[in-house]
């Protein structure tokens, strides 16, 4: 355990966005801080894809956001398809958000990742891997946090602050007691990254509402699409065959799209949860440690990366002597993940309506979109942008 301190201001276990958009901010700032991940650097698969407009303006006070869209491909529309009516039945148009980043950018998380892991290096910070937190202990003025190595070789740092941005199967939630209700679904979502024939435009997002389940698609720098399907079961094998097949089962006639290859594939679970608590006395939650849902819309990684930088600046608050901001992270972050989970969750019922009269009264209703009002809503609210 070479160069892990014994004492930090704020040890943060996970270096996904939600870590390291934290540390990055804690660092900017001067404050002393201990990242710790459990998983070999390049060692995850890329899950989320998009990082939409608020977060963006969020990195950009990290000077990150600008780089990540230098990085990417940018996505100035998101397009509805109905796969039963084989007709485009909403487009919602990022381009006109009153914002420096009237897009989403779309590029792998990892390479997100590295790109604000390569700003907390500038800042003086970095990463300690692997190690997972195995045991902590509050007391009035610190948390004590066993640490453990892959070998189970312990070490123990001392906190002013301890924070679980260590994902949806949190150790620090769990020690920290705090309950993650909601629900869990049957279905399930593949993620491959594909290249395709005929896919998405660079400068778009592409869903198809179908009964078999829905697709989400976008088209990530080089030559890959990023692909995600709802199924009920998982395919024996994610073949260029098999994949094409699923999206011909969703996507409408004049979207066919022909899968030349699977580059990889990975699945999850949907579930939609929210923590209880956002804190406990010293102790932190958040990203997927405090909030999960479908990814559907591509909430998950950009409310970690808001939580991650508010609780940031939060913690310089307190470190600057004013500890009373510390209920301001809870106060502000829950409702907006409560609110971001129930969207997902009614978003994904409608994507996947089985029903045929209610997939015929979505595709009535989706078109009223266009209404410059609607569309206007819709985008900032989605984008998590207040409305200028």
């Amino acid at each position: 355990m070479t160069g892990l301190p014994k004492t930090t201001d704020v040890l943060i276990a996970g270096a996904g966005p939600t870590g390291l958009s934290l540390a990055a901010t804690l660092c900017a700032a001067g404050v002393e801080c201990c990242v710790i991940d459990g998983v070999e650097e390049g060692g995850n698969y890329s899950r989320a894809v998009g990082t939409l407009p608020r977060s963006l303006e969020m990195l950009q006070r990290i000077q990150v956001g600008e780089r990540l869209a230098e990085a990417g491909n940018h996505a100035e529309r998101i397009r509805i398809f109905s796969g039963e009516r084989d007709r485009n039945i909403a487009t919602l148009r990022l381009d006109r958000l009153d914002t420096a980043f009237p897009y989403a950018v779309l590029l792998p998380q990892h390479t997100t990742e590295e790109i604000i892991l390569a700003r907390l290096r500038e800042l003086g910070g970095g990463v300690h891997r692997p190690l997972k937190l195995s045991g902590m202990e509050q007391a009035d003025d610190e948390v004590v946090a066993v640490v453990a190595d892959a070998g189970g070789e312990e070490h123990t740092v001392r906190a002013k602050y301890l924070v679980g941005a260590d994902g949806t199967r949190s150790d620090v939630r769990r020690m920290a007691g705090i309950p993650f209700p909601g629900e869990t679904f049957h279905q399930r979502f593949v993620l491959a990254d594909m290249e395709l024939g005929g896919g998405s435009p660079a400068d778009e997002i592409h869903l198809f509402f179908a009964r078999p389940g829905a697709v989400i698609m976008g088209r990530m720098p080089g030559r890959l699409h990023r692909v995600c399907l709802s199924v009920d079961r998982l395919p024996d094998e994610m073949t260029a065959a098999a994949a094409e097949a699923l999206l011909r089962q969703r996507a409408p006639a004049q979207r066919a799209v022909r899968v030349l290859r699977v580059a990889h594939d990975s699945h999850t679970r949907i579930h939609h949860r929210v923590a209880e608590r956002f804190r406990v006395g010293r102790v932190f939650l958040a990203g997927d440690a405090a909030h999960v849902n479908s990814p559907i819309i591509g909430q998950g990684m950009n409310l970690g990366i808001q939580d991650g930088i508010t609780l940031g600046e939060v913690l310089v608050k307190a470190m600057n002597r004013a500890e009373d901001a510390l209920d301001s992270y809870e106060r502000v972050r829950r409702p907006i993940a409560e609110d971001a989970v129930g969207a997902t969750r009614r978003l994904n019922a409608l994507a996947t309506e089985r029903a045929p009269w209610k997939g015929a009264l979505r595709d009535m209703v989706l078109p009223l979109t266009a209404i410059p009002s609607v569309n206007r809503k819709m985008i900032y609210r989605l984008s998590r942008l207040v409305d200028r």
